[in-house]
């Protein structure tokens, strides 16, 4: 065995090295000694290093504790980023005794936490087609409505051949559940988050009805002057409300009295809206470019932002903190909340917000927006255009490229859906079907 300061002498083929201050090389047969390959060595080093650790400013800092990480190769698929905020998470799970410690560290936990568990790669996605959801009852018109049940066993379709069809989703026979007629066309069905497996919503010409599946029940709800349901309805995350738009209002309908309770006025005719993720909150645009923002417990808009002109669909997806929105003109916009520029007043000239992303892939006005619950997929399409449909990848801000190919026999997108997680697509097209996709990641 031979030693060296600050010196690294090669001595074979089998030489084994521990990093430090000094550097000792020693010969030994693995074989023998059942010592494990190089690539899997153990090394000793400190975690980070202190540049502050000379200054005499009394800044306090957080207490940062020296321990021995095990450097092995990386998992199958895992890189360099995840395999640090792995080590990270490892130093932070040690124990902490001061409180306020504690809170600042939770924090960076769960920033690392999201990096450690990121986002599905938008490169390493595979579709493939499965059987048609609707393959066992096609509807005699177009389809206009898909909705995934929360717990994703169920799916409602609708149309304009007044109907209201239940399957339940496996991929493979996709039995038809039940058939609700509701009298007239459908323009929008979706699932109650509170009690969703027996109740259903739907919008038709004028009129708003609660459906209860297993009692094959249907009940008309209350609607407000002036309120009209052909432009369908929005959902608080806690079902507690449900949104139909008006002329220049917006009526809230309690779900247990189907009544209104409340109505959110505004001085233009409101084009699109959305629940904010608290439940608290809309958003919703107006035809003279402004995005206002109502607080639901007072009934006022607390702020407003010019620049949303031209604006047809909205949606906010759950924790991505941003706002999407379709236009007429077939440009899809993505925009932080944090950066929106909310004004007090009213501006006379025209005033353009910065968009984080903008999707120009689309030539047509944008007639359907939907999101996964899950937050990291967003489906957008135009029913005026033959295979009007892309998808895209909110982490990364970038629209999947290599779906839909010329071959994939979309046809014109009349409505699309995503499931939890956003692993399956269902695409209603104007010929009364719907296509069934499977999302995988590669490894």
């Amino acid at each position: 065995m031979a030693a060296a300061d600050d010196t690294l002498t090669e001595r074979g083929p089998s030489a084994h090295f521990k990093l430090g201050k000094t550097i000792t090389l020693f010969r030994t047969n693995r074989n023998a000694h059942n010592v494990p390959s190089p690539a899997l060595a153990m090394t000793s080093r400190r975690v980070w290093k202190d540049h502050h650790e000379n200054n005499d400013a009394g800044v306090e800092h957080l207490k940062k504790r020296k321990i021995t990480v095990k450097d092995t190769a990386f998992d199958d698929g895992e890189g360099p980023t995840a395999y640090n905020a792995r080590r990270e998470i490892a130093w932070l799970s040690t124990t902490i005794e001061n409180s306020t410690e504690l809170r600042e560290v939770e924090l960076v936990k769960h920033n690392i936490s999201c990096v450690a568990e990121p986002f599905r790669r938008y490169e390493s996605m595979a579709f493939s087609r499965v059987p048609d959801i609707n393959a066992e009852d096609v509807s005699k018109s177009v389809v206009t409505t898909v909705n995934f049940h929360p717990g994703d066993e169920l799916v409602c379709t609708g149309g304009l051949d007044t109907h209201v069809r239940i399957f339940k989703v496996d991929c493979k026979a996709n039995e038809k559940v039940h058939t609700l007629a509701v009298g007239a066309p459908v323009f929008q069905v979706e699932f109650c988050r509170e009690n969703s497996s027996e109740h259903i919503i739907v919008a038709g010409r004028e009129q708003l009805l609660f459906g209860h599946v297993e009692k094959n029940l249907i009940e008309k709800a209350m609607l407000a002057k002036g309120a009209y349901t052909n432009a369908g309805f929005i959902q608080s995350p806690d079902s507690a409300f449900i949104g139909v738009i008006g002329s220049s209002q917006l009526t809230l309908i309690s779900q247990k009295s189907r009544t209104g309770v409340m109505t959110l006025r505004s001085n233009s005719r409101i084009k699109a809206a959305s629940f904010d993720i608290d439940g608290h909150h809309v958003f919703g645009c107006t035809d003279d470019g402004f995005l206002h923002y109502w607080d639901i417990r007072t009934q006022r808009c607390v702020k407003s932002a010019p620049g949303f002109g031209g604006v047809k669909k909205l949606c906010v997806p759950e924790s991505s903190g941003k706002i999407i929105t379709g236009c007429d003109n077939g440009i899809t916009q993505v925009f932080s909340i944090d950066s929106i520029e909310w004004s007090g007043r009213r501006y006379d000239g025209k005033v353009a917000q910065r968009a984080e992303k903008t999707l120009s892939n689309l030539c047509s006005e944008i007639t359907t927006l939907e999101t996964s619950r899950k937050g990291d997929m967003i489906a957008f399409a135009s029913s005026l255009k033959r295979n009007s449909l892309r998808l895209f990848h909110i982490p990364s801000l970038k629209v999947i490229e290599k779906w839909p190919t010329a071959s994939t026999p979309l046809n014109y997108v009349s409505a699309c859906a995503l499931n939890y997680d956003g692993s399956l697509l269902a695409i209603g097209n104007t010929r009364g079907r719907v296509l069934a996709y499977r999302i995988s990641t590669q490894q």
